[in-house]
């Protein structure tokens, strides 16, 4: 009864934040002309990506595709990251587990260098689940354990 009642709060509270990713989604496409900022609009163009991965993951591609480019250009190390990030979603959601995979590790080495260990945590997170939905169980769980560790 306890993990039914769990199971019932999360979905309502991943409901709740889905109903707030519309608005914010709105409101980062109507400031993106207005960013003069090139790190900032990286910044930008990831987090739409971000946000727009469970609508249209063809999306997801484009806009982070816009972002790592102009972070490359930039050598912006937080952009390049995240940008890696959301092509390990992008081909994730696609079924393509080998790619999702390399740019999950991608993404960690530069979450690494840049000693951010909240992202760090979340890639190994997703690392773990690639590695659970390639039925690499043993491997899995060390990434779960490192991602807690970690944290």
């Amino acid at each position: 009864m306890r993990k039914t009642r769990l199971c019932f709060f999360l979905l309502c509270f991943s409901k709740i934040l889905c109903l707030a990713q519309p608005p914010e989604l709105a409101g980062i496409k109507t400031s993106l002309p207005h960013i003069t900022d090139s790190l900032r609009y990286v910044d930008a163009l990831n987090r739409i990506a971000m946000l727009m991965y469970e609508k249209n993951a063809d999306s997801t591609f484009y806009y982070t595709k816009r972002a790592r480019d102009i972070a490359d250009r930039l050598n912006y190390d937080k952009g390049r990251a995240d940008a890696l990030n959301n092509l390990g979603v992008f081909f994730f959601i696609k079924g393509n587990l080998q790619l999702a995979l390399r740019y999950y590790n991608e993404a960690y080495v530069g979450y690494r260098k840049l000693k951010d260990t909240a992202d760090c945590v979340q890639s190994l997170m997703n690392i773990a689940m690639v590695y659970n939905d390639l039925g690499k169980h043993q491997r899995a769980l060390e990434r779960f354990r490192a991602a807690l560790n970690t944290g």
